[in-house]
């Protein structure tokens, strides 16, 4: 039969052998500080690229189910008149088919963002940041933006559409994104490119050294099939 004493001085042998020592316990918390260091910046950097994927998916979704209702109502979009004034083309083609959508200005958007490229130069086109472009808020909180410059030829019309309102970054390729609207394609994500040549550092592609880089961006995504791959300028 055991008794007190020996049963205490068992437990206390046992507990001596199998506690942790402070130091192990810091070199353990080190060990776990290091890998979270190592770990947690791809971890957040995925999941923002995961949230933009999703808002761009559901913008184009949005935009897209805009346009078929418009061309059930207006006509084929061979038939639209691609140069009307940036308001009149959205009131007309787009606004009667988004639902909950508020109105506001080039003007009033430009005092709280300024849009940049992907080089980090502030915008340049008359697109996000003119204040003569067509704004207006959904209900979800992105905007969309009617440029308010449209070729003579009227073969197309570029809508863009900032996925997260005025929420940061504000930058073309990462929550600003471009897309066409033409007679030959309908909605389209902008850029005339395909595959690789997306990503090339020549004008409007989607690339940190191009100039006015960012355009062709949302096309990049796409032709990956909704994901933003490594070699993407993230």
């Amino acid at each position: 039969m055991y008794n007190n004493d020996m049963i205490h001085q068992y437990s206390s042998k046992n507990m001596k052998n199998s506690a942790f020592t402070l130091a192990e316990v810091l070199i353990t918390l080190g060990i776990i500080g290091v890998v979270a260091a190592l770990t947690m910046p791809a971890l957040i950097a995925n999941h923002q690229k995961e949230v933009t994927v999703n808002g761009l998916k559901k913008a184009y979704s949005q935009l897209a189910q805009a346009v078929q209702l418009s061309e059930a109502e207006n006509g084929e979009i061979e038939y639209w008149d691609l140069t009307l004034d940036s308001d009149i083309f959205i009131e007309k083609y787009i606004v009667p088919f988004l639902k909950n959508i508020g109105k506001t200005s080039g003007r009033e958007i430009n005092t709280l963002i300024n849009y940049k490229y992907l080089n980090g130069q502030t915008i340049t086109e008359f697109s996000a940041n003119g204040t003569d472009t067509s704004v207006r808020k959904l209900a979800d909180g992105s905007i969309i933006f009617v440029d308010s410059w449209a070729p003579d030829d009227g073969s197309y019309r570029t809508i863009m559409v900032d996925i997260n309102g005025y929420k940061r970054p504000n930058v073309l390729g990462k929550d600003l994104f471009s897309f066409w609207i033409n007679r030959t394609n309908g909605l389209s994500p902008s850029g005339s490119c395909t595959g690789d040549a997306c990503l090339e550092p020549t004008l409007h592609m989607c690339n940190k050294e191009a100039d006015k880089g960012g355009y062709a961006c949302a096309r990049v995504i796409i032709q990956n099939g909704w994901q933003i791959t490594e070699n993407y300028p993230w």
